[in-house]
């Protein structure tokens, strides 16, 4: 077995992530264009505090037929203090309504949110 400069930091940051909660494996998300032409915005920058972010709209995703949107942004300045989103890239899926996915695959508005739900609904964007 071949050992590698810096190995044991890399174990390190490895394990300090897959303990956080925040590393997931797996597909967070399959989709394709069988409901329509994927759209979105496109990269904007420079909006103020969020100084990236970009949206995909994926027509026909839910069950129900509806839009769904896969959104990234930079990391967000006025995200509560200790939350991933505050110093980290982010990933958010949600429909025009403002229901936002969560981890147990749930849609919920983000105003009925509890602190937890809402910092779950920011998936970590692989920063």
């Amino acid at each position: 077995m071949a050992e590698f400069m810096g190995s044991q930091s890399i174990d390190a940051e490895i394990d300090a992530a897959l303990s956080s909660g925040q590393a997931r494996s797996g597909v967070l998300v399959r989709f394709s264009e069988e409901g329509g032409a994927l759209s979105g915005s496109g990269p904007k920058l420079g909006q103020g505090d969020v100084w990236y972010h970009d949206n995909l709209k994926v027509p026909g995703a839910r069950p129900s037929g509806e839009t769904v949107q896969i959104r990234v942004h930079s990391p967000n300045p006025k995200a509560p203090e200790g939350t991933y989103s505050h110093r980290h890239y982010t990933i958010q899926i949600n429909m025009k309504k403002g229901l936002y996915r969560l981890p147990n695959g749930t849609w919920k508005m983000i105003n009925y949110m509890t602190p937890d739900e809402r910092a779950a609904a920011h998936y970590p964007a692989g920063n």
